[in-house]
């Protein structure tokens, strides 16, 4: 509290302010008690607290650049506005530069730091926000890749995000050739095709980057290609010739002919590496 009484000379004695807020009522007389001056009142204010200075939006992972604001807040007295601040990560001083506020524009991934002082002289502790500003896509894979297959290939799918913010953990995918959707079934496990199969799928970063949608086809060919002699063989009376021809009806169809001549009592020369790729019609010799 403040004292109260006589003042025992013009100037007085120094007044003790212990509370944070006061208000002093001050008189003065000459002493006759003819001439006395109108009260009047000063009021003091005792300010010990910093005050708080607070960036919007917070520091985050975004998928597009963003624009930072910065607002201070004085509980007891006021801002100054001064808020000073950098964007490489080093700590602020009064010499770094100043938010006038206009929104800083952060287009890369970003360390604020900044801090505010209040009228009287206090100022904040330094605060930090980071920012991942992350614009790229992830990518999809499918191990293996589309293509024919004799057996059914259980087919593994990957998310890759590189130097990004991670895949956000799901792979959406169907198997019937539609477009997926984030309500298509989620991958787990590896897929298993045992039918010929168009299997689409994508996947999102952890900020909502898309990879779109990638398709693979498989292609399942269990049977076997038939190849047929015309004429078949039989006994002839010289030289004939007979033109191989290769069926792979319902199948992937086939990839080539091979054949090997030999006569009738040579040793037999069934190896696949002494077998020639069959090109038209073949002019066999009489044997």
């Amino acid at each position: 509290m403040a004292t109260r009484g006589p003042v025992g000379s013009s100037s007085g004695p120094a007044l003790a302010v212990p509370e944070s807020t006061v208000t002093v009522s001050l008189l003065c007389d000459d002493g006759g008690g003819s001439d006395r001056e109108s009260v009047h009142t000063e009021r003091y204010v005792l300010d010990l607290l910093a005050p708080t200075t607070t960036a919007h939006p917070a520091g985050g992972a975004y998928n597009a650049a963003r624009n930072v604001t910065l607002s201070c807040t004085d509980a007891t007295s006021a801002c100054t506005a001064t808020y000073y601040y950098t964007l490489d990560g080093t700590p602020p001083t009064a010499s770094s530069s100043r938010y006038e506020d206009t929104p800083l524009r952060l287009a890369a991934t970003t360390t604020l730091k900044f801090f505010s002082v209040d009228t009287v002289g206090n100022a904040e502790p330094t605060r930090t926000e980071s920012y991942v500003i992350d614009t790229g896509a992830p990518t999809v894979s499918a191990n293996p890749s589309g293509g024919s297959f004799r057996t059914a290939p259980s087919v593994t799918l990957s998310c890759n995000d590189g130097t990004g913010t991670g895949c956000a953990g799901s792979l959406w995918y169907t198997t019937d050739g539609t477009e997926p959707t984030e309500s298509s079934r989620s991958y787990s496990t590896p897929l298993s095709i045992t039918a010929n199969t168009t299997l689409k799928f994508f996947s999102r970063d952890a900020v909502g980057n898309g990879s779109g949608v990638r398709t693979e086809v498989y292609v399942l060919d269990s049977r076997k290609p038939t190849t047929l002699a015309s004429p078949p063989g039989g006994n002839v009376t010289g030289p004939v010739s007979v033109t191989l021809t290769c069926d792979d009806a319902g199948g992937t169809g086939c990839n080539g002919t091979w054949y090997t001549v030999y006569r009738i009592g040579n040793a037999d020369t069934d190896a696949r590496s002494d077998w020639t790729v069959g090109t038209g019609s073949l002019g066999l010799p009489n044997t």
